[in-house]
């Protein structure tokens, strides 16, 4: 978890939290192979942390300059990141405005080369924003978030003036991008399938490699379950409603959730101003 220039380990079992490691100017994107945690540090590119140890270490980014056009200008991470292999995949602009980035960190000459992530079909997207660069590359536009299952990455579409809020699988070998579920205006009809549900702000996801979950941050905020083979949306009611009904028969309700990740049994969610004392929290839905 990332808490100003700190990151901040906390232990499940416990919930007691210490600070692990400070990285300089951490942005919102972190991510782990299982070794090692990196980060994306504004102005600092990737720092890698090594779980065991907590020693920090700078991958050097091979960027665009006049010398090296082909090059690309790094953004990464604002919103979110994942890892496939040796890749790092993040969604990058703080407007969402140059899709998603890849960068190298095998220990080969190639380490630290970025690049965009090649988008070579768009067609089965569905009320989407699109557009194409200097260099002729088709870009996605209004991402929050993405998460992957190994071969594909899902990303959450936040909607706005000129696309509505839905959940996209990009095909990372061939760069096909689909939408699974939402695409129409905002709302937030349930228990239907794919793109026939709608979602209102689709925000923080994460995946146990059956199902999506997905933050919607509607009023009260909300988990959405996206099952990824029947693309059916589930669990509106899951956290809307009264604060107070933490610890009673029904599951925990939101303020303002944002992050989201799994272990594989357990949801873990962040609310940043969670009940009636505005105070952080996460919280773990069974």
């Amino acid at each position: 978890m990332l808490h100003g220039t700190s990151i901040r380990k906390i232990d499940i079992a416990t919930g007691a939290v210490v600070t692990f490691a400070t990285v300089p100017a951490p942005s919102n994107g972190i991510t782990t192979d299982g070794t090692d945690l990196y980060v994306a540090s504004a102005g600092w590119g990737i720092q890698q942390v090594n779980i065991a140890t907590g020693v920090v270490s700078t991958i050097p980014l091979i960027q665009y300059s006049p010398t090296n056009p082909t090059g690309v200008n790094l953004n990464c991470g604002y919103y979110g990141m994942t890892i496939v292999g040796t890749n790092l995949y993040c969604i990058s602009g703080a407007n969402s405005g140059d899709g998603i980035q890849v960068v190298d960190i095998s220990n080969t000459a190639t380490r630290g080369t970025v690049s965009n992530l090649d988008i070579t079909d768009t067609t089965a997207m569905i009320d989407s924003q699109v557009f194409i660069d200097g260099f002729g590359k088709t870009k996605l536009r209004g991402l929050v978030d993405l998460t992957t299952d190994g071969t594909n990455l899902y990303v959450t579409r936040a909607g706005d003036a000129f696309s509505s809020p839905a959940i996209d699988k990009i095909v990372i070998a061939t760069g096909v991008v689909s939408t699974i579920a939402g695409g129409i205006p905002a709302g937030v009809v349930d228990n239907i399938v794919g793109t026939s549900a709608s979602f209102t702000r689709p925000f923080g996801i994460t995946s146990d490699g059956t199902n999506l979950f997905v933050v919607d941050r509607v009023t009260g905020g909300g988990i959405r379950t996206v099952n990824i083979q029947t693309t059916t949306v589930t669990g509106a009611n899951v956290g809307f409603g009264d604060w107070t009904n933490i610890g009673g028969p029904n599951l925990p309700t939101f303020t303002n959730p944002r992050g989201i990740t799994t272990d594989g049994k357990n949801i873990y969610a962040v609310d940043s101003n969670f009940g009636s004392s505005g105070t952080p929290k996460i919280i773990k839905l069974q």
